[in-house]
């Protein structure tokens, strides 16, 4: 489903409907897309994203899914939202709508436990890009102190900021803050 997606979706309306997931209370008007529900919907289109993009990469998704693998909830806790193979890059990536400082407290420790039993292999760079509306100065600090004290790569981005840099890579590593 996810590559049939990214086959057929035009990426400028994936782009749109991203962008729609970073104004609150945005609601998509997209005849499927508006009955998923906004977080599901924002793992989705991210996940949709990066295949367009990167065609060549395997893209994880760890939402549930129904019997035509459309996704009906959010990753479940203890795993990250999309994992990301190539050949060189494991990549965690994690999405939220929250917004409010809460958003450094529920999520960074989180992406970081995730971010540390994500990857054994040691031949390929391992982080994580994380995505929201907006990122709260305590949530940027967290990312902060999380490359600090436990050497751990998070890149975050706004939901506009991440579709921009994404659109202008020819390879996922691109996305990296610090390479």
């Amino acid at each position: 489903t996810l590559t049939t997606w990214s086959k057929e979706m035009d990426s400028s309306d994936i782009d749109k409907e991203l962008h729609i997931l970073s104004m609150r209370n945005g609601g998509s008007k997209h005849e499927l897309l508006k009955f998923i529900s906004a977080p599901t919907r924002f793992e989705f289109l991210t996940s949709i994203a990066l295949k367009q993009q990167f065609p060549n990469i395997e893209v994880k998704p760890n939402y549930a899914i129904d019997d035509e693998g459309m996704p009906t909830f959010t990753a479940r806790g203890g795993i990250g939202d999309i994992e990301v193979y190539s050949c060189t890059d494991n990549v965690l990536v994690e999405v939220t709508l929250m917004q409010s400082k809460a958003q450094a407290v529920n999520e960074i420790p989180g992406i970081t436990r995730h971010l540390s039993e994500f990857s054994t292999d040691t031949s390929k760079d391992v982080y994580s890009l994380f995505i929201a509306p907006s990122l709260h100065p305590d949530t940027t600090y967290m990312i902060e102190f999380t490359r600090f004290k436990r050497k751990l790569e998070i890149n975050g981005y706004t939901i506009d900021n991440f579709i921009k840099l994404l659109r202008q890579s020819k390879y996922i590593a691109e996305l990296r803050i610090a390479n």
